[in-house]
């Protein structure tokens, strides 16, 4: 059987990634994000959720700044946010699946970081 792949029609240059710092394990995310964007030569900048509604105002700020993409890394609570921060965009979305309950029931398609 043939592997799928998904192909892009548009590199993804630029990215924003939402990070929660209380989900997933303890090692340290940000090294592994620096690697993996700068093999693939992606220019990305980070947003720490701090309280409730981070998420929304940080995806908020990636449509405004006319990311290719955003990824996040978090919980359920934090993919909530992201996704209603992103309603009426065309900005493709990324979940580290690690910390993601709600990704496997529902099948959402994911990057692992």
């Amino acid at each position: 059987m043939a592997e799928k792949r998904i192909v892009m029609e548009k590199k993804i240059k630029n990215i924003y990634i939402i990070i929660n710092p209380a989900a997933g394990e303890e090692e340290a995310v940000l090294p592994i994000i620096n690697t993996s964007m700068k093999e693939a030569g992606i220019a990305w900048e980070a947003f720490i959720t701090h309280e409730a509604g981070d998420g929304i105002k940080f995806a908020q700020a990636a449509v405004k700044a006319g990311v290719d993409a955003l990824a996040v890394y978090g919980g359920d609570g934090t993919l909530i946010e992201a996704i209603s921060g992103l309603i009426g965009s065309e900005i493709l979305w990324l979940f580290c699946p690690e910390v993601l309950q709600m990704s496997r029931p529902l099948n959402l398609a994911y990057l692992k970081i």
